[in-house]
Order: C-alpha cells, then structure tokens, then sequence
C-alpha cells in the first residue's frame, strides 16, 4: 500500500474514482477485510481522470481477480 493511501477496516463510502483505490483494495484483501472505508484517508476526495475509471453497460459485471486468488480458486475447482 503506498504511503497517502489509508483505508479503515469498518463499513462506509468508498471513493471509486480515487487513484489510490487498487492499492486500498489490494491491502483489505491481504487484510482479509469485509469492507473498508476512505473517512479518514486525506484522499477521501480525489477524482481520477475520467480515462482511469471503466463504465459498464452490461448488468453481469465481470471483474478482474488478483492472480493469486485466482490460482487459488481454480486450484479449488479443477
């Protein structure tokens, strides 16, 4: 996790258009996190460039998995 990032282990808002999002996402999965929240991050406000964040259309979202954790799980299945 980079140094400005600070995520809190409770439930609340998230910023999805903060650059630090991957990284805060990446510690609370590391964490084993339920959930996470940006209220005491100072970061809790940043907006990204539009270019950095994708927009779906479809109602069967896809997302991309760690590639750890998705070893993991087809380990577990195959």
């Amino acid at each position: 996790m980079t140094p400005s990032a600070n995520p809190t282990n409770k439930t609340g808002q998230r910023n999805l258009q903060c650059s630090y999002y991957g990284d805060c996402l990446d510690y609370a999965v590391d964490h084993r996190w339920q959930s996470w929240d940006c209220s005491k991050c100072s970061n809790r406000l940043m907006q990204s460039s539009s270019d950095a964040v994708r927009s779906v259309q479809d109602s069967h979202v896809c997302y991309e998995l760690p590639a750890r954790i998705s070893k993991e799980i087809l380990h577990r299945f195959s």
